[in-house]
């Protein structure tokens, strides 16, 4: 089971989850729902810096994250960052095409290209 934090955790909260953890811990990078996001939020790399202090795991960053200056931004103070969201769109622009697999490894492959 992977746990989450978020940035409304408490300090109380982060050391409970960093304690619990096993594999690694999951930082919400944003209040609200999942999805395509524009912009990060200003606060993300404060609070991994935080919840890294508090464990040895690794933390990951998802939710929001859809291009790759978003991914670019935060591999530089994460472990992992995770996007669920946009593939998921982009293999629903793709549904029925016999392609579509080739175009959601494109789509990972530019998002992992930073640029």
């Amino acid at each position: 089971m992977i746990l989450f934090l978020a940035p409304t955790s408490t300090g109380a909260r982060v050391k409970f989850i960093t304690s619990i953890a096993k594999g690694f811990i999951y930082y919400v990078s944003l209040t609200g729902t999942t999805g395509i996001r524009k912009k990060l939020s200003a606060d993300i790399i404060k609070n991994v810096k935080m919840i890294k202090k508090n464990t040895l795991k690794p933390v990951c960053v998802g939710f929001g994250i859809s291009h790759p200056g978003h991914v670019r931004k935060i591999s530089h103070f994460s472990d992992g960052v995770i996007v669920g969201s946009a593939i998921v769109k982009k293999i629903k622009e793709n549904i029925g095409k016999k392609d579509l697999v080739r175009r959601v490894v494109q789509f990972t492959e530019w998002l992992k290209s930073g640029q």
